[in-house]
């Protein structure tokens, strides 16, 4: 085919799309339409995979124990003082138990070293918050200057990682702390074993509420030692929480079940809205692309019916089919090439102000910019001048048979 011949099928095409124009408006916005609906749940998709990979990469377990408390400490008190009662009254007799003696003897010194290691630690949790109460109230005052506000700054920093180093049951929680972490390190499948204290989780719960008044009244054994690790293959991971349940120095929850918390339900759950969504776009995708390719079909098959003796003359004069079909596979393709272009401006529109901030909002994971979605643009024109051509497509050969 010359370029002249290719040159008047293509002028050919442009002229039958404007003379329609009516059916042409029609089928670039119906197929605009589907293109609209194939690139939001693309993008959906795009993001929920980007949330699915976000919590994979993490595939972050955490279990906590039962650790001393505030209480537990009371009660340590209260056996030293029975011991110390008990020490009197058997000193005052004339056939003292020796052997008694010593074990509550012993038995002292281990409640003195949980106790004094508890106290020790309070007192330096007491003094870094009072100073800290001290240089909050300094911020507030008029008369403070910019290198004294720095300096403020800078110290609070140091007194929050001062907090966060101390462990004020570490004594009495070493022996469970000990024994957990020996049979984590057993585990073959996992790794980043990460201990945290009541002290840090109560840090971390201040910090993520971002204010003080919600949180001045919590004690510090509100919250349960726990160690948080990941996972290194998932698909063992029924296997992996089998073989943490047989530690038996990990706590158990409110429910009465094992105190181990992880993010595979999370994962689970999104994977099945993902195929939901995947399923149901399929078809609702596939029914506009039907509808589009009806439309287009009906657009041709008008420009096709007006030119059909026209059509007739090319054939008896010897033309072939493909070039006689050239104009209306163009028209097809100018059609899909419209609705490819408009449709992915429009989604640029519809994702920066209807889809990203709501899964922004969401919180979950920081949503997928356009940007990494380059791909969308050609999905568009290309799907868009497929569903052309193939509407396109039928209405010509039936005027070819002469």
């Amino acid at each position: 085919m010359s370029l002249d011949s290719f040159w008047f099928a293509v002028k050919s095409a442009f002229r039958s799309v404007f003379k329609n124009a009516v059916l042409s408006i029609a089928s670039i916005t119906v197929l605009t339409v589907c293109l609209l609906a194939l690139g939001s749940t693309l993008l959906v998709v795009g993001n929920v995979r980007e949330l699915i990979s976000t919590i994979g990469d993490k595939n972050q377990i955490v279990i906590y124990f039962d650790g001393a408390s505030v209480d537990y400490i009371d009660s340590l008190r209260e056996e030293k003082s029975e011991l110390n009662e008990e020490l009197d009254s058997l000193g005052e007799g004339s056939g003292a138990d020796s052997s008694r003696i010593e074990q509550i003897n012993a038995r002292i010194a281990e409640i003195d070293e949980v106790v004094s290691s508890y106290d020790d630690s309070a007192v330096k949790i007491a003094a870094l918050n009072d100073e800290k109460t001290a240089l909050l109230q300094e911020l507030e005052s008029s008369e403070i200057t910019e290198s004294r506000k720095q300096e403020i700054d800078a110290r609070l920093v140091q007194i929050n990682e001062e907090k966060d180093s101390i462990d004020v049951f570490e004594v009495a929680n070493r022996g469970k702390k000990e024994a957990i972490q020996t049979q984590l390190e057993s585990i073959s499948n996992i790794e980043n074993i990460q201990y945290e204290t009541p002290q840090q989780a109560l840090s971390r719960y201040e910090e993520m509420m971002e204010s003080d008044d919600l949180t001045q009244y919590l004690e510090i054994d509100t919250f349960r030692p726990s160690f948080s690790f990941r996972i290194k293959d998932i698909s063992k991971y029924e296997q992996t929480i089998y073989d943490l349940n047989k530690i038996e120095e990990i706590g158990y929850d409110s429910t009465g079940e094992r105190a181990i918390t992880s993010s595979k339900d999370t994962i689970d759950r999104v994977v099945k809205i993902s195929d939901v969504l995947s399923f149901l776009s399929v078809w609702i995708i596939a029914l506009f692309m039907i509808v589009s390719i009806f439309i287009i079909m009906n657009a041709v098959k008008l420009s096709v019916f007006s030119r059909r003796t026209e059509i007739n003359i090319m054939k008896y004069v010897g033309a072939t089919d493909f070039y006689i079909q050239l104009p209306y596979f163009i028209e097809g393709l100018i059609i899909g090439l419209f609705a490819g272009i408009i449709g992915f401006l429009l989604q640029i529109a519809v994702y920066n102000l209807v889809i990203f901030p709501v899964l922004d909002d969401l919180g979950l994971f920081t949503p997928l910019t356009m940007s990494s979605f380059a791909y969308i643009f050609w999905v568009f024109v290309g799907v868009g001048m497929l569903v052309g051509m193939i509407g396109s497509a039928g209405p010509v050969k039936k005027y070819l048979k002469v």
